[in-house]
């Protein structure tokens, strides 16, 4: 367990700049074959797999706070690793069946929006900085599936090129099925100002390929029956601007 000692309110009063705050929880948590010696020498973080199992990752944040105007250039997890001052090689890490959530408050609108991954499981190979071994194996391979919202089936596979870490380089490939739009709207009021009144969505796909600076690829998003309202702000409620309603199929 990993719990914060203040309220999302005293913890954002309590800084100047936008900071995460993090709640975690699991029930179980096994470590196979450490290395202890080079642990407790300072020689770094040497494992077969770790696991991660029956949990919650709440990650908060609040718009309130202007941000620290820091370059979070070098901040991608492979490129973290890289810069860790200490040798890392993990072989795997494995989450089953955690919960995973990211929620932000937004002021405009006076309420947060969230977004949840239920029931997340999956893998993380080759986590290391260690250079004879980046040049054997230079990817760190992340695989995943939840459950969008608790609704719809998300897979996920992210590989990170070790070996162009200061680059950033990386390249992600997802997919989403079918599901009920309208359970967005947990996410999309607070953090976009959009009501979805009606979608269904059968289908997206995303290839991306990307670096420090730049991103290119492709996403395929089928749906029908959209309608949504843009909202805004006056007099402390939120009201709808306007609606739109698609055609029954669109390709993009």
């Amino acid at each position: 367990k990993f719990k914060p000692l203040d309220s999302k309110d005293d913890f954002s009063d309590k800084h100047q700049f936008k900071e995460d705050r993090f709640n975690l929880y699991f029930d179980e948590a096994e470590l196979i074959n450490v290395k202890w010696w080079q642990l407790l020498t300072g020689d770094g973080i040497h494992l077969k797999e770790a696991k991660l199992s029956h949990g919650y990752i709440e990650i908060y944040n609040e718009a309130r706070l202007p941000n620290e105007g820091i370059s979070k250039v070098g901040k991608y997890p492979h490129q973290l690793i890289a810069s860790a001052g200490s040798p890392i090689h993990v072989d795997k890490l494995a989450l089953t069946n955690v919960d995973v959530s990211y929620e932000e408050f937004n002021p405009v609108c006076d309420t947060s929006g969230r977004i949840d991954f239920k029931s997340t499981s999956g893998t993380i190979s080759n986590i290391t900085n260690v250079p004879d071994i980046i040049a054997t194996n230079p990817w760190m391979k992340m695989e995943a599936t939840s459950l969008i919202m608790g609704n719809g089936e998300l897979k996920t596979q992210i590989n990170f090129d070790l070996k162009n870490a200061a680059e950033g380089s990386f390249m992600v490939d997802a997919t989403l099925g079918a599901m009920d739009g309208k359970v967005l709207n947990k996410a999309s009021k607070g953090l976009g100002l959009v009501a979805i009144e009606e979608l269904a969505i059968d289908k997206l796909e995303t290839h991306l390929k990307g670096t420090n600076n730049q991103a290119t690829g492709r996403i395929i998003f089928m749906y029908h029956n959209l309608k949504i309202a843009a909202l805004k702000m006056k007099k402390a409620s939120l009201k709808n601007v306007h609606s739109l309603r698609s055609r029954p199929k669109i390709l993009l």
